[in-house]
């Protein structure tokens, strides 16, 4: 289970089951995916639950419940326990992904990462282009992959760059297209970085845009 916010603004809450069918094979399934009304606290994402729980008529054979982190969570659980006597503390087992993901994010980020989230929610389009430049290269990989992807004759101008490097053997990956991440959560920054780990050519199609560069993607300070 994990709650998500869309990027206008609405909550969602994913139900997902994983589980052995009659052949001892793993599948997994979207139970449902409701919207989050209201507050994230665990008492409203307990409610919602019991909802699904009830419709499927699981509750006698659910095992675990996998979440984040969040202190609200335990709170779910507690909600949970007391109408349904098959669930106790010990059905939420901690979520090891959710804590790489924090520890990542402190590596990429440095401290204030809840901050900058806030702020990119609220900024205009240009602001976020401000202040994903202020997150070393990492945030300057984002602006790139967005300058990019923004423009048609872009997208075709590296696809067409990248093909002929190919064919000339100056690297070694064949990429056309460049995949924009989808912010600061987990695994968001892996499309963006593994280009540039690949590639190693920044520099290089940024030389080829000499005319176009602007105050959102600068040559002279990509690295600073």
């Amino acid at each position: 289970m994990d709650a998500w916010t869309s990027e206008e603004g609405t909550n969602y809450l994913a139900v997902v089951a994983h589980f052995l069918d009659e052949r001892h094979k793993l599948q997994t399934a979207l139970l449902d995916l409701p919207p989050l009304k209201g507050p994230h606290s665990g008492e409203n994402i307990a409610k919602v639950l019991s909802t699904v729980i009830d419709f499927y008529d699981v509750s006698p054979i659910i095992g675990f419940f996998m979440m984040d982190n969040a202190a609200s969570n335990d709170v779910c659980i507690q909600e949970l326990a007391e109408q349904y006597p098959t669930i106790n503390r010990e059905s939420r087992p901690r979520c090891v992904g959710h804590m790489l993901n924090i520890i990542v994010k402190a590596l990429l980020f440095g401290k204030g990462v809840s901050k900058l989230e806030k702020q990119l929610r609220a900024a205009s389009d240009d602001e976020r282009f401000e202040i994903w430049r202020k997150q070393s290269c990492i945030g300057k990989l984002h602006n790139f992959c967005v300058w990019i992807n923004r423009s048609d004759q872009r997208r075709e101008r590296l696809k067409q760059y990248i093909l002929r490097a190919y064919d000339e053997g100056s690297i070694e990956h064949l990429y056309t297209r460049v995949l924009v991440d989808g912010g600061i959560q987990a695994g968001d920054q892996f499309n963006s970085i593994n280009f540039a780990l690949a590639w190693r050519c920044v520099d290089s199609l940024l030389s080829i845009w000499p005319v176009e560069l602007n105050h959102r993607i600068c040559k002279l300070n990509w690295w600073r």
